[in-house]
């Protein structure tokens, strides 16, 4: 039995790297892995193959897309068959995709096909995905989902699943050193742009009166002029962080060793920064329920900010927080520790004993 998975994701999405990476090391220390590297770029498969790593095992990356098909669909014609393990991150439902519908429905019904899915959410489902979703959960017991309102779409559906943690926990755990930057990171929003703007400036201006130098940084390429526009208005700084390219986990991190405190509505610039002592505040719509999910089962809703506040609001919920710094650096710290060992146990549970880090 092997574990297949495919690395189609956004490939400049450093945190979605982060995680197929974190879920893939966890595999290859209890099952052997066949990793289908499709279109990914060199750099891409390189990060893959160094976190990967780290787990050791029987570890296999297959180029060509008709080899790795035939091998996946024969080894589940016969005893005891393989494990299709599908995308961590957000797979939310929003447009429907009748040709992959199709396909998961026939797949599902493979003899000795079990399928798997750790890290993910979705708050909405397709009523074509319920058949299969449902019968490809019920066989093997292996889906499972990241926070509470995504459990409640799949139990609605009367899906059988349970809840792991963000994958992100996984990540090395390390208090605050000396850190002396306000992090400002954000995805484009449908907020009000003025409104949003004061907001924004109200809180990079109360960071300097607490002592703090504000920037404003991205994880994703395709987030930078809109950060870029976000600093120019409110006259912050930026924190340079490098782009698509091989090794860019390790100065990312090293880079928010610096940071106090991070605002945004990015669920892993948050949870990346937060594993290097940055407390992690949520600033969301009042509507969203990816990332305050995430922080909800963390027991982190604390820092939760809505977008919709007034400026002065917004940097009074700054304030309060970095006055409060300690006794929510203990909240991070032990929120990360319940996460990573609940995701170890699930791992163990789901796949088998892991062999030691």
């Amino acid at each position: 039995m092997a574990v297949y998975f495919s690395l189609d994701t956004q490939f400049e999405n450093l945190g979605d790297e982060v995680i197929n990476g974190l879920l893939l090391r966890e595999l290859a220390r209890r099952q052997a892995l066949r990793i289908l590297t499709g279109k990914a770029p060199d750099w891409y498969r390189a990060n893959i193959a160094a976190a990967v790593g780290g787990g050791g095992g029987d570890v296999r990356f297959i180029a060509d897309r008709k080899r790795y098909m035939r091998d996946f669909v024969m080894g589940c014609l016969l005893p005891p068959g393989n494990i299709m393990l599908l995308s961590c991150g957000d797979v939310t439902t929003i447009k429907p995709n009748s040709r992959r519908s199709k396909m998961m429905s026939v797949l599902t019904r493979l003899p000795f096909l079990q399928i798997a899915q750790v890290g993910a959410s979705r708050l909405k489902l397709a009523d074509a995905d319920k058949g299969w979703l449902a019968r490809a959960a019920g066989k093997a017991g292996r889906v499972t989902v990241r926070d509470e309102y995504s459990l409640q779409t799949l139990e609605a559906a009367g899906i059988k699943t349970r809840l792991l943690p963000d994958l992100a926990f996984l990540l090395d755990y390390r208090r605050p050193d000396g850190a002396t930057k306000a992090l400002f990171m954000f995805r484009e929003t449908d907020a009000d742009s003025t409104a949003f703007v004061a907001q924004l400036a109200a809180m990079v201006a109360r960071s300097r009166d607490l002592g703090l130098e504000p920037v404003f940084g991205w994880q994703v390429a395709r987030d930078e002029s809109f950060n870029r526009a976000l600093a120019e208005h409110t006259g912050a700084g930026l924190l340079e962080l490098p782009g698509s390219s091989e090794g860019r986990l390790t100065p990312t991190l090293q880079a928010y060793e610096g940071v106090a405190v991070i605002v945004s509505n990015r669920l892993h610039g948050l949870l990346l920064a937060a594993s290097r002592g940055a407390l992690p505040m949520p600033m969301l719509r009042d509507s969203e329920r990816k990332v305050r999910g995430v922080f909800e089962h963390a027991g982190l809703a604390g820092l939760l900010v809505s977008d919709a506040l007034a400026p002065g609001a917004s940097a009074d919920a700054l304030a309060g927080v970095m006055t409060q710094r300690s006794l929510y650096v203990d909240a991070v710290e032990q929120a990360f520790q319940a996460n990573s060992a609940s995701l170890r146990q699930g791992f163990d549970a789901l796949f088998g004993t892991g062999r030691a880090a």
